[in-house]
């Protein structure tokens, strides 16, 4: 969160550098104070990224229906710039005394066309505005600390299963099975061979190698 919180704050110098220079040298619409202008930007953006930086933890993909809600359309309509509150209704009107917009426009035209007259409610305004900013931001991030733990922490093994202890079960007793039928096969492979007459030595027939089976010492005739 705190690199998103720089990263805001960093994005919002770079825009109000570029509404400076177009005000500026590009329309020629300031011709004076282009540093408060920018100061008044830098403020006005500043507030507004982090309410949505830390609004997006809450709201993810709501987060920008929401901004353009209280940002756009709530601002557009009360900011006081192409009507002064005195020609709004009660609601917009009520909201051009506080909004963030309306701080900015304010301030703005009353640094370029009124010697700054009533300048300092309006930079309070989007002072307040960068506060909550602020604010948001930081209960954003303490929200996002107080889970990161509990996520972090891996889940205990489950135990085993009653069908896993029968496989098991299962298992060992197919191995005694196959260890007791190898044992016959290698003493009955140990046995004379029925065509074996006297002074005749029979042929041992050839014993299967079973892996892991050890024959003791003597051959396979040791075991009959």
């Amino acid at each position: 969160m705190r690199v998103r919180a720089l990263l805001a704050l960093g994005v919002s110098a770079v825009v109000a550098g570029i509404g400076a220079l177009l005000a500026g040298p590009v329309f020629h619409l300031a011709h004076h104070d282009l540093a408060g202008v920018w100061g008044m930007a830098w403020l006005y953006s500043a507030g507004i990224l982090l309410i949505g930086t830390g609004l997006h933890t809450f709201l993810k993909r709501w987060t920008t229906l929401t901004m353009m809600v209280l940002f756009v359309m709530l601002n557009f309509t009360s900011s006081g710039g192409l009507f002064r509150p005195e020609l709004q209704n009660g609601f917009f009107g009520a909201l051009h005394s506080f909004w963030n917009g309306a701080g900015f426009v304010e301030g703005v035209r009353s640094l370029l066309y009124f010697g700054g007259d009533g300048l300092g409610r309006t930079v309070w305004t989007l002072l307040v505005w960068l506060l909550a900013g602020l604010a948001v931001t930081a209960v954003a991030a303490a929200f996002e600390h107080s889970r990161t733990p509990a996520a972090a922490t891996p889940a205990p093994a489950p135990p085993a299963t009653r069908a896993e202890s029968v496989t098991e079960r299962e298992t060992g007793t197919a191995e005694e099975e196959m260890e007791e039928t190898v044992g016959c096969e290698v003493r009955r492979a140990g046995r004379p061979g029925r065509g074996g007459g006297p002074g005749r030595p029979s042929e041992s027939p050839r014993v299967r190698s079973f892996p892991g089976l050890r024959v003791p010492h003597g051959g396979p005739g040791a075991l009959g």
